[in-house]
Formats: C-alpha cells, sequence, structure tokens
C-alpha cells in the first residue's frame, strides 16, 4: 500500500537498466499499478464486508493478523514463467514485492497497534495506530481515511512535491490511456475493465499537491530509506528474473 507515486518512483527507478524497448517499459509501468485496480467487494445479508478481491489481486493468503501482505511465492508458482518473459507480468510482480516489503518490513518499524486499552496488540480488530515518531495515537478510522489531513493518505500527499521534485518524475495520462485499449492482461485475478479508472486515480493523485509537509506519521528520510532498500532487496533476492531484463 505505497501510494502511486511511490509505486510508480520504484518502477522507473528499477526500469534504468532494463535494456527492453519503450513499449515494454510501458507494459511494464501499467503492470506496477494494476495491482490496484478497484475490484469489487463481497458483502452478507447484513451488508458486512465479507470479501474484497483486492485480496485476490493482491495474493495476500499469508493471514498475517495485522499487516497482510502477499504471498509472493503463490504469484511465481502461477505466473513465474511469464515473469521472466512478460514486462506487464514483471510490473505486476514488482508491485506485489513492494507492498511485501512495505508491510511487512517498513510500516511495524513505524507504527504500533492497540487494542481498546491502549496496550500493544497483534489483533487485527484494533482499535488504534500510534505513530512511533511521535506517539500520537489515532483511532482506525481516522489513520485509514482517505479525507482526513490526520491520515495515512493525507500523509501520502504530503510528500507527492517532494517526491516528483526529488525523482523527476512526471506522468501524462495521455500517455498511457491509448495503451489499455486492447490491452492484453494475462492474470486472472485482475478485471481490466477498470483500468482507464486506475489511470485517472493515479492522474488526480499526481497532480494533488499540497504545501502541508509537516509529517505526522512517517518522516520524508525514511521514504527515501524505503525506495532504496525495495529496489535493493529486490534486486538481490530476484536477480536472475530481474538481469533477464537487463542483457
Amino acid at each position: 500500500m505505497p501510494s502511486f507515486i511511490i509505486h510508480s518512483i520504484c518502477g522507473k527507478e528499477l526500469m534504468r537498466n532494463m535494456k527492453v524497448t519503450d513499449d515494454e517499459k510501458n507494459k511494464f509501468f501499467l503492470g506496477n499499478l494494476i495491482p490496484d485496480t478497484k475490484q469489487r467487494e463481497y458483502k452478507s445479508s447484513d451488508n458486512e464486508i465479507i470479501s474484497h478481491d483486492k485480496i485476490l489481486t493482491h495474493f495476500k493468503t499469508n493471514h498475517e493478523p495485522i499487516l497482510e501482505y502477499p504471498d509472493l511465492d503463490l504469484f511465481l508458482s502461477k505466473y513465474g514463467e511469464l515473469v521472466n518473459t512478460n514486462s506487464l507480468v514483471f510490473g505486476y510482480f514488482f508491485h506485489l514485492y513492494a507492498d511485501y516489503y512495505y508491510f511487512k518490513y517498513y510500516l511495524p518499524d513505524k507504527l504500533s497497534f492497540l487494542d481498546d486499552n491502549y496496550n500493544e496488540t497483534t489483533d487485527h480488530n484494533y482499535s488504534y495506530v500510534k505513530s512511533k515518531k511521535n506517539g500520537k495515537i489515532l483511532t482506525t478510522d481516522d489513520f485509514w481515511d482517505r479525507k482526513k489531513s490526520s491520515g495515512i493518505y493525507y500523509e501520502y500527499s504530503r510528500m507527492n512535491n517532494y517526491l516528483i521534485s526529488k525523482y523527476k518524475f512526471t506522468y501524462n495520462l495521455s500517455d498511457y490511456l491509448p495503451l489499455i485499449d486492447g490491452l492484453e492482461v494475462p492474470i486472472d485475478e485482475v478485471k481490466t475493465d477498470r483500468l482507464k479508472e486506475l489511470l485517472l486515480d493515479v492522474d488526480r493523485f499526481y497532480k494533488e499537491r499540497i504545501d502541508d509537509t509537516e509529517f505526522q506519521i512517517l518522516d520524508i528520510n525514511s521514504v527515501d530509506t524505503l525506495i532504496r532498500e525495495i529496489l535493493d532487496t529486490f534486486m538481490e533476492r530476484y536477480r536472475d528474473i530481474y538481469y533477464n531484463y537487463c542483457r
């Protein structure tokens, strides 16, 4: 769940040494976004969410109590051959790896999860989130709310100006919209009828620049480190796959 910008910057940085055509790089870039295509929610008779397609698109089967992350081996067991030959699938896999690293290593170092009595817990039904940076405690609703300035998503928006400037990242919607018409996505878990909506979401977030840089949960230096560590650990762990695209 890094932001679109963090995912895209990681992808662009990885592509620097990939000796493939511009068309293949575009497919990699799209594949690196596709797991976050909006999917359906399945609800019970009393309107409680009982399942979400995003669990499928992100191959989350590890059942961690709080921070579920993609099962990379599960993805490779099904699409491993395509990862080596299809740049879009390679991009998809890289997105899953970034999420894996973010949830398994980065966020647990930044946050604590508390129960109703403000004690640390590993129970999925936690009530509060505590920032280890400043000790600030938020309700789960406030932390995950996409509109509140106290939450993690607003924190991503605080970072946009810095990250886009530092990494010289550009996103032109008109460059990518024509590419999704008839795009073949050989991943069964994804519904491709929402790819345009995905690209529009990325465009909106790319243009969302705010002057507030008082980070409440994360800090900009640690995000720079996160980007570097995602790249370094991926290239080390999956060097055979990566160098297949660098020859």
